[in-house]
């Protein structure tokens, strides 16, 4: 990645992030300083797959890239320290050149509607 599209991406990762970092129950799957085209996440009390598919028309993937083509655990995000539900709840965000600032305010906002929307659906939420 050239150092204009890493500081591009950085800066779509750290809008991303201060859209939806004060989500309770959200965990940083990664380090802030890691990968600047990719920002996964996992969110306490939604299932992943529930997730994702509240996420159209966005286009993200469920767990990590190591385990993309099986529906078991990501044992990277369980080398985190990541509990199975947690790891089946991560979503990861990618960014290229062609992303915008409002196509990550979009995600943002789309994201933060889905996670409350299958909080309120769950089992035992308040009416």
């Amino acid at each position: 990645m050239a150092a204009d599209e890493a500081g591009h991406a950085r800066e779509l990762r750290r809008i991303l992030w201060s859209g939806i970092g004060d989500i309770d129950g959200l965990l940083l799957n990664g380090h802030h300083d890691g990968f600047p085209g990719i920002l996964n996440v996992s969110v306490d009390g939604v299932e992943g797959e529930s997730l994702l598919l509240d996420l159209e028309p966005l286009l993200v993937a469920t767990g990590s890239a190591c385990n993309s083509k099986t529906q078991e655990p990501s044992y990277v995000l369980r080398a985190l320290g990541r509990t199975d539900l947690e790891a089946q709840s991560a979503i990861r965000f990618s960014f290229g050149r062609q992303t915008t600032a409002a196509d990550v305010e979009f995600a943002a906002a789309r994201y933060r509607a889905a996670v409350g929307r299958l909080r309120d659906l769950a089992p035992g939420a308040a009416a």
